[in-house]
């Protein structure tokens, strides 16, 4: 007797939260073409991603969706939208990963919508405060520091993740 296939691609609906988190980070970028289009190009590939199971594609739809907030920098977006754009992009990396962690785990067809739902958000939250405590820090300390000083610093704080993961 053989033992079932286990199917270890997210649910068709994982994909729909970490769509609409990364598409969400990527309009903010939207008075930058170039960097909306990258932006754009990562929340796709991120999507995808999720839909194949493939953590190569989750892993690259992250970098191109940051190299979009890095054109958006260097472009002039405003700081509070580079900022938007970094939450939206980290938290849909961090749905894509634990989506794949939930499927490799219990399988595509577990129930496994509202877990993810449920660390999306917590996830948000904690992004949220990290960008608001983020943006004190540059009202008080930033005055005419370059963007790009500011972009170091958002690239630290996905590292940072990245490392607590």
């Amino acid at each position: 007797m053989t033992d079932p296939v286990v199917d270890t691609r997210p649910p068709t609906g994982h994909a729909g939260i970490v769509g609409g988190v990364a598409v969400v980070g990527a309009v903010a970028l939207v008075v930058s073409a170039s960097a909306l289009s990258l932006a754009l190009l990562g929340a796709l590939l991120l999507t995808a991603g999720t839909v194949y199971g493939s953590g190569r594609v989750v892993g690259l739809g992250a970098l191109a969706a940051l190299g979009g907030v890095a054109v958006g920098a260097i472009s002039g977006v405003g700081v509070v939208f580079l900022l938007v754009a970094t939450a939206g992009i980290v938290v849909a990396w961090d749905a894509a990963r634990q989506s794949l962690d939930l499927a490799e785990t219990v399988g595509r067809e577990a129930d496994s919508q509202r877990a993810l739902s449920t660390h999306t958000g917590v996830a948000a939250g904690v992004t949220s405060i990290a960008a608001g405590l983020g943006y004190g820090i540059y009202l008080v300390v930033g005055d005419g520091r370059p963007v790009g000083a500011l972009v170091l610093l958002l690239f630290g704080g996905v590292l940072l993740a990245a490392a607590l993961r």
